[in-house]
């Protein structure tokens, strides 16, 4: 890859070097006037920045090997999704589980313009309007000084009351909950992401399988362990069930007792278990 930029850089030299451009030249100076981003790493941060703020197009300019190119577009997206601001609830889990793909068309020698074109389930605009919806609601909650379960069950319970499950599965983002108070799992679990994290609690969106069907729930911390958490299977279709025990059915459960689901692999290998020690037992609490 060096190679291929010292020789588009040598050609440029000697352009300059033409036209009469004096002083001393150096390979970095040259790369940003032409907008290249000299790192993997920042590419990530730029695709990182404009999924975060829900661009729909970007292009990043990139000096490498054509033989990679495609991995790196690839690679670069990924990771992007790793990065975990504590200063936003926009990134993380919440970006990558609206975030539905992307094409990109590379044209270049040498020096590549990776052009991106994203798609989202929920755009820029429907992220903000969840944004200040959630800062009102957490407001009326006043959770400042709760306990870590409090907020929890705070939240759990505002969500199973206000919203229904969407049986078309039409409606499936936490904007469409908050908006039209009825979405499927990926909003519900979205949602109660990002409503524990603006809290201050850490939580995590899991995906996976439950009773053969793809799904998503979530798993927050209490204390130094982790506990599963389902607001889409404790919220009966219609929201009409009065039936307190059975809104608690997947409340605060540890692995064992949290029956048909199974999580993808990526939330199952030893790495993810040994950062996300889950409790053996269900959290002791009721009420």
């Amino acid at each position: 890859m060096k190679k291929v930029c010292l020789y588009i850089v040598v050609i440029i030299l000697v352009i300059g070097i033409t036209l009469g451009i004096s002083g001393q030249i150096r390979l970095t100076s040259i790369l940003n006037v032409l907008g290249v981003v000299q790192t993997e790493e920042e590419a990530v941060e730029s695709v990182y920045d404009a999924l975060r703020e829900g661009h729909e197009t970007m292009t990043i300019r990139y000096c490498g090997d054509k033989k990679g190119i495609e991995n790196f577009a690839q690679r670069v997206v990924e990771q992007s999704f790793l990065i975990d601001d504590e200063e936003t609830s926009d990134d993380y889990d919440y970006m990558k589980n609206k975030y539905r793909g992307y094409t990109a068309s590379i044209n270049g020698l040498g020096i590549y313009n990776i052009k991106y074109r994203f798609d989202f389930s929920e755009s820029a605009a429907q992220t903000q309007w969840v944004n200040n919806k959630i800062k009102e609601i957490l407001a009326e909650m006043k959770l400042e000084d709760a306990s870590e379960y409090k907020k929890v069950k705070t939240i759990h319970d505002y969500i199973i009351k206000n919203i229904s499950y969407d049986i078309t599965v039409k409606n499936n983002t936490a904007y469409e909950g908050l908006k039209n108070r009825a979405t499927a799992c990926q909003g519900y679990a979205n949602l109660t992401y990002k409503m524990l994290t603006e809290a201050g609690m850490q939580c995590r969106v899991i995906t996976g399988v439950a009773d053969g069907e793809a799904h998503a729930w979530n798993i927050v911390q209490i204390g130094d362990l982790w506990y599963n958490l389902d607001c889409t299977w404790d919220d009966p279709i219609g929201g009409m069930n009065d039936n307190i025990g059975k809104r608690y059915a997947y409340f605060l459960k540890c692995n064992k007792n949290f029956k048909d689901h199974v999580r993808d692999e990526e939330y199952n290998t030893a790495e993810f278990n040994e950062k996300y020690k889950m409790s053996e037992k269900n959290w002791a609490k009721k009420n």
